[in-house]
C-alpha cells in the first residue's frame, strides 16, 4: 500500500487496476530554506529528481495575522522570505502550540502558487526550543541535497563515474601537478582548490568559478563539478550552483 500526500492531507493509494498508471512514489519529509522553496516548480517538492511529500523548514516569524479560518505567517531565513498560511480546523484548534513574533519556529507543509506567488500551506508549525535544531536542519538540507544529487548523477551515468576530464592544463606546479590527498590533477584541481579556499557558508558558485578561470566554459565546469560530486570531493549547497568541499 502506497502512502501518499495531498493538498488536504495523507491519502491511502491502492494498486490501480489494469491501464491505471501507477502512483508517484514519494519521500518523506524533505528539509529545505526559503531560497529553494521559491525556486520549486508546480509539479511537487522534487529534488535532483527525487519526489518529496512534505517539505519542513526551519526559520523566524516575522508578522502574524490570524483570521477566523486561517493564521497567516510571514517567515524568514537567511536565503529570503515566504509567506506560510494554516487553515484552522475547530476540531484541532486547542492543540495548536502558540507562535511568538521573531522566534524560531520548524513548519511543515507543501509548497503551492497563489496569483504568481509561492506560499506554504500549513500542516503544522511548532516553536524551536533548542540552537542545536537550526544548525541539524541546515546540515539534513545539505545532506539531502548531496544525497539525491548523488543519485541522479549515478543514474544517469550508470554504476561507473563519468570519465576524466583531465585537459593537461592548469596543473599546480607545487605538486608536481597532482593533489596528493584527492588525485585530481588539471582543470578539476584548480576548480577544486577553488572551491576549497573560498570562505563562505554558502560555499562558491559556477559563476564565481568562470570569473576566475574564464578560459574553462561553464559547461565543463559543471560537468567537472558534477564529476567531483560523485566521487566525494565536493557536494553542493544552498543550490545547484554552489558547492562546498567534502573535507
Amino acid at each position: 500500500m502506497n502512502t501518499s500526500f495531498t493538498a488536504g492531507g495523507f491519502t491511502q493509494g491502492g494498486g490501480g487496476g489494469a491501464g491505471t498508471a501507477a502512483p508517484e512514489v514519494k519521500e518523506g519529509f524533505c528539509p529545505l530554506v526559503i531560497k529553494q522553496i521559491l525556486k520549486l516548480g508546480d509539479d511537487g517538492i522534487k529534488i535532483f529528481g527525487t519526489t518529496f511529500g512534505v517539505m519542513n523548514l526551519v526559520a523566524i516569524v516575522r508578522s502574524i495575522e490570524p483570521s477566523s479560518t486561517k493564521i497567516m505567517y510571514k517567515l524568514e531565513d537567511h536565503t529570503g522570505r515566504i509567506d506560510a498560511h494554516l487553515w484552522l480546523d475547530e476540531s484541532k484548534a486547542e492543540t495548536i502550540e502558540p507562535i511568538k513574533l521573531n522566534t524560531y519556529v520548524r513548519a511543515f507543509g507543501i509548497p503551492k502558487t497563489r496569483d504568481g506567488v509561492k506560499v506554504i500551506m500549513l500542516f503544522k508549525i511548532r516553536p524551536i526550543k533548542s540552537a542545536n535544531d537550526i544548525t541539524t536542519h541546515l546540515l539534513e538540507m545539505m545532506n539531502t541535497r548531496y544525497t539525491c544529487e548523488k543519485n541522479l548523477i549515478m543514474m544517469r551515468s550508470g554504476s561507473n563515474a563519468v570519465s576524466d576530464v583531465d585537459t593537461g592544463m592548469d596543473v599546480d606546479t607545487t605538486n608536481g601537478g597532482m593533489s596528493s590527498s584527492t588525485g585530481l590533477k588539471g582543470k578539476p584541481l584548480i576548480i577544486y582548490q577553488a572551491i576549497k579556499g573560498h570562505k563562505s557558508d554558502e560555499g562558491i558558485s559556477i559563476q564565481q568559478i568562470h570569473q576566475k578561470f574564464k578560459h574553462i566554459s561553464i559547461q565543463e565546469i559543471r560537468q567537472i563539478t558534477d564529476n567531483m560530486s560523485l566521487e566525494g570531493h565536493i557536494y553542493s549547497s544552498i543550490d545547484t550552483d554552489h558547492f562546498l568541499p567534502t573535507e
